[in-house]
């Protein structure tokens, strides 16, 4: 620091209480020498925090300092009981953080790393989820400038629900809410990995939940920063891209920063090897390559993505299908497809069901497939409902006729007409006959 330990926390903590301040300078010397433990460290928080009991904001520069030391400790459960408590108590709801930390360099650096720690034991302590999902959803906002800043705490927020499988939905609300165009490492402390961490995250959260598009340019926002291609995010992220852009697309495009593919290239030749495969619409290959490749996708997480792409081709492939063919029999699908026609069958019903493709799978033997231009089904059904209309309103006007020349409708509205011997004597006459009797009726009701 430029500046003396003593000094600085004086400035940044106000009055801080002579026992505080003696403690958190020994901490400082400690740490300067490397001969600071973990448990040293929990006993300074425990000091400080309760010097600062009453006015836990001011404390919060001499904690944050104590707890981004303790961060890159091993705890006991008991001292990790103890970190937990001091972050969640020195945020405090309504309390203005951002104008205390903006452009404060060494107390953002402790805050990131305090929050850092602070996810790593919460997710040791599965009870304390739910709790630190609040904790850091209160942070993202305390310590932001704006609504639109990102801060570390986007990306911890949703680490913490993707590694606990825990408030999913309302993380995608939060995702959804929120429009990042402010990156200000001076008043937030972001650093590049946050920038990456966070787009990562929700593309690995969107594709959880299959919305591909969303998760394709959450991945592709964290693949586009110029000039970097190695880090390991971006790998992580790259690889997620290959899966969900096949999925989505049946093709993965090329990214404007060329410097990742480059790197990819090497490090993640598997991903390669199956949009290789998946492009070229190969199942053989592409069911090969699946499974030479099945314990690279489990290490790297990715299994259940994997799965899915692979599923995915099928798909792509009957919707390509509509393009060439306007009828085809099942059998021919399943051979090319090198699976079989009760699996071609299923998938066929779930797209028609769902409107991905327009057709139809006859039930005779052989089966067969037609399919259909959506405009001209459009145009078909239209027409076939305006004939089941016309066909309902002629049932309708000819049950109506049956009623009104029925005997007993007649001889209820005519028996106090003054000729209603004579006139039901007609009608029978005419009914035998084959004569039409409705309009001589209509006659004699009006």
């Amino acid at each position: 620091m430029s500046i003396s330990i003593e000094r600085y926390f004086v400035e940044t903590s106000r009055e801080i209480p002579k026992q505080g301040l003696e403690t958190v300078v020994a901490a400082w010397e400690k740490i300067q020498k490397h001969d600071l433990h973990s448990e040293d460290i929990m006993l300074a928080v425990r000091s400080v925090a309760s010097c600062f009991a009453q006015r836990p904001r001011d404390g919060c520069p001499a904690l944050a300092f104590l707890l981004n030391a303790a961060s890159s400790k091993p705890l006991l459960p008991a001292q990790s009981a103890v970190y937990i408590e001091a972050v969640e108590g020195i945020l405090v709801p309504g309390a203005d953080y951002a104008s205390q930390f903006e452009g404060n360099e060494h107390l953002l650096r402790w805050l990131r790393g305090s929050l850092q720690g602070y996810v790593a034991q919460v997710l040791q302590q599965p009870s304390k989820t739910e709790a630190a999902f609040e904790t850091l959803s209160f942070a993202l906002r305390a310590f932001a400038p704006g609504q639109h800043h990102l801060t570390p705490s986007h990306s911890l927020l949703l680490q913490l629900v993707l590694a606990s499988r825990t408030k999913i939905a309302l993380a995608l609300e939060l995702l959804d809410q929120t429009s990042i165009t402010e990156i200000d490492p001076r008043a937030t402390g972001v650093v590049f990995s946050d920038f990456l961490a966070y787009y990562y995250y929700a593309g690995i959260l969107y594709a959880s939940v299959q919305r591909w598009d969303d998760a394709k340019f959450s991945f592709e926002s964290s693949l586009t920063v110029r000039n970097y291609g190695g880090n390991a995010i971006m790998m992580a992220a790259y690889k997620a891209y290959v899966f969900v852009s096949l999925i989505a697309d049946g093709v993965v495009r090329p990214l404007l920063n060329g410097h990742v593919e480059k790197f990819a290239r090497t490090l993640c030749k598997e991903y390669f090897d199956v949009q290789d495969a998946f492009e070229k619409k190969n199942f053989v290959e592409l069911n090969s390559v699946m499974e030479n490749h099945s314990k690279v996708f489990e290490v790297d997480q990715l299994a259940p993505l994997a799965r899915v792409c692979h599923a995915s081709l099928l798909r792509h492939s009957i919707r390509s299908l509509t393009k060439v063919y306007v009828s085809c029999p099942l059998s021919s699908i399943a051979v090319e497809m090198g699976t079989t026609e009760d699996v071609v069958h299923g998938v066929l019903k779930e797209m028609i069901s769902t409107g991905e493709v327009s057709a139809q799978v006859s039930s005779e033997s052989p089966v067969t497939v037609t399919f259909f231009d959506p405009q001209t089904v459009s145009h078909r059904m239209l027409d076939e409902s305006i004939a089941k209309c016309a066909a309902a309103e002629n049932a309708i006007e000819e049950s109506h006729v049956d009623v009104l020349s029925s005997v007993q409708y007649s001889s209820h509205h005519l028996r106090n007409h003054p000729k209603f011997t004579e006139i039901m004597a007609e009608f029978a006459e005419r009914k035998q006959n084959g004569q039409p009797v409705l309009s001589k009726l209509s006659s004699f009701l009006h």
